[in-house]
């Protein structure tokens, strides 16, 4: 039984619009062009496979700062070492394509990971019911915004690819533990399940597919499998520990909010009905995030002690509702808010609902009351 209203994302590319926000290079002339990707149905890692074939340069020269979703339409600073002057677009078809702008600067490093400072997000929340759409909507009172806090999980994206089981975490573990052929049999499994189901496949999981069904060992296909990609791997197993350890820290608060069903990669974590669990819950744990796989003169994956905070805050601005032409007798809403880097959106859109639709509307004060309490 669903803990929160019911609503869809995501229905069309357009519904999820993510602008990142990047910390600005020091300003230097050098052997690397910055410019702007913009880009839709593909993974931030396929689109930079994409572009150092179209411009014929290594994989290792065209970096990003962070990974943006594959369903939406995404816009985000790349860095490339290459000598070129106009946009180019790559197309795949008629959703699933990428735009490169002209250089809009020259510098003398690549773009480092996490060099961003956060994203916005222009969101379409569709196939609300009526009553829903009313509180969400009331909660902006006459100023049309509100805050909201939210458990900084990690959330799906990190886990899997659409239609699969969402077992990177498990590829991870694999790989975190040495064991290479093991990893390589669950990214089998998982992606095999994937494709049977007709589930859209990343293009270097469905090459793994193909060859070791072609009869390629199993360890020798995971090898062509990228540095980038084995690392998310390796992130994935490593962020899955961070939920986990988080909701059992929201669950020592005693303010409880179920969030997801059995099924979902985050079935069991949990959100906050109360801002006193604020104040009882850890600021933040640390993290360990792989940056280099292993190598003959360092049999271990190479990691870096990062923290992650528990909870993020953002302000939701209600842009706009109505009737849901995609979902006849249901409505829509349209907001905006940032999150910090590393935040996900859609986990924050399912706490949002979640709170509004579990907290009565006469227990719970509108923007202008908070307003008017903080003056």
């Amino acid at each position: 039984m669903s803990t929160t209203a019911d609503y869809v994302l995501k229905h069309q590319p357009n519904d999820f619009i993510v602008r990142e926000v990047s910390r600005p290079p020091v300003e230097a002339c050098g052997d690397y062009s910055y410019a702007e990707l913009e880009k839709c149905g593909l993974t931030t890692l396929e689109a930079l496979t994409l572009i150092a074939s179209h411009l014929g340069i290594p994989e290792a020269d065209v970096s990003a700062a962070g990974l943006k979703d594959e369903d939406a339409v995404t816009r985000q600073t790349v860095s490339l070492r290459a000598d070129y002057t106009e946009p180019f677009r790559i197309g795949l078809g008629p959703q699933t394509w990428l735009r490169v702008s002209a250089p809009v600067g020259r510098y003398d490093r690549h773009l480092e990971k996490g060099a961003l400072l956060g994203n916005d997000f222009w969101l379409v929340i569709r196939g609300l019911s009526a009553d829903a759409a009313e509180r969400l909507w009331h909660r902006g009172g006459s100023r049309g915004q509100f805050r909201q806090y939210v458990v900084n999980y990690f959330d799906r994206q990190r886990f899997g690819i659409p239609g699969s089981n969402y077992r990177t975490a498990d590829v991870g573990f694999a790989l975190l533990a040495g064991d290479v052929r093991r990893a390589a049999a669950v990214l089998h499994e998982d992606t095999s399940e994937a494709v049977a189901r007709g589930g859209l496949i990343p293009s270097e999981q469905a090459r793994f597919i193909q060859d070791v069904d072609a009869g390629m060992d199993s360890l020798a296909a995971f090898d062509r499998i990228s540095s980038r990609l084995r690392l998310f791997f390796a992130a994935s197993s490593l962020s899955r520990d961070w939920n986990l350890q988080t909701a059992q820290a929201v669950a020592a608060t005693g303010h409880l909010l179920p969030l997801y069903d059995d099924g979902h990669p985050l079935a069991g974590c949990l959100g906050l009905t109360g801002p006193q669990a604020l104040a009882s819950l850890p600021a933040g744990f640390p993290l360990q995030e792989p940056i280099a796989l292993p190598r003959q003169d360092a049999p271990a994956m190479t990691m870096r002690a990062t923290w992650r905070p528990t909870i993020t805050a953002t302000k939701i601005f209600l842009i706009d509702r109505g009737p849901d032409e995609c979902f006849p007798g249901r409505h829509k809403l349209q907001v905006f808010f940032n999150l910090p880097s590393g935040s996900y959106a859609t986990a924050a859109v399912h706490q949002m609902i979640a709170a509004t639709m579990t907290t009565s509307p006469a227990d719970r004060p509108t923007a202008d009351a908070g307003a008017a309490r903080a003056a």
